[in-house]
């Protein structure tokens, strides 16, 4: 807390005080989190997207993609 000449706090005064800091840093990780948050459901959404154009242009190769991951699992 600022003092100020007359010896009362300083009201509004930015400080060093270290109480304040894990408010901002827990108000900063939230926000990076939301961000790769929605960083990572835009990735994700674009890999759909471009395995369904694959599938759509492969369809034959596609299936047999499928059938031999099936036929691995029944082993």
């Amino acid at each position: 807390m600022l003092i100020g000449p007359d010896g009362a706090p300083v009201p509004g005064a930015v400080t060093d005080d270290a109480a304040a800091l894990p408010e901002v840093e827990a108000i900063s990780e939230v926000e990076s989190m939301i961000d790769l948050n929605k960083v990572a459901g835009q990735v994700k959404a674009s890999s759909l997207k471009k395995l369904g154009e694959i599938v759509d242009q492969h369809p034959d190769e596609a299936l047999n993609i499928l059938r031999g991951w099936m036929g691995e699992n029944t082993l």
